[in-house]
């Protein structure tokens, strides 16, 4: 086998060079792809964000609608409480007097 001459070399060189280059723009776009992935998910996340902050604050405004509607229930509770506890002194009140009015020959 003959030593190779500069030419050779020259060529292999550039031969490698090419290779090399084919490779690097392949990587090149591969990384303008990811680069470009990886922006459109950052902003996919930043809007995802925004909106778990517009859920988050719905969600507190629910929690003091469902206290204020607590409140308004527990209130309405203890006055039905309240009328159904006179109804019932007053009925209480009638029985002795009932009792009272029915004629001695009716029992």
């Amino acid at each position: 086998m003959a030593d190779p001459t500069l030419t050779d070399v020259l060529n292999a060189i550039a031969d490698m060079g090419r290779h090399f280059s084919v490779k690097l723009d392949a990587n090149t776009e591969r990384l303008e792809r990811l680069e470009r992935d990886l922006g459109a998910f950052k902003k996919e996340m930043s809007d995802f964000k925004t909106e778990m902050v517009g859920v988050r604050d719905d969600m507190q405004s629910f929690r003091e609608e469902v206290r204020e509607k607590h409140v308004e229930l527990r209130t309405e509770l203890k006055i039905v409480s309240a009328r159904l506890d006179e109804q019932r002194q007053t009925i209480n009140a009638m029985i002795p007097t009932r009792i009272a009015a029915v004629p001695p020959a009716a029992e």
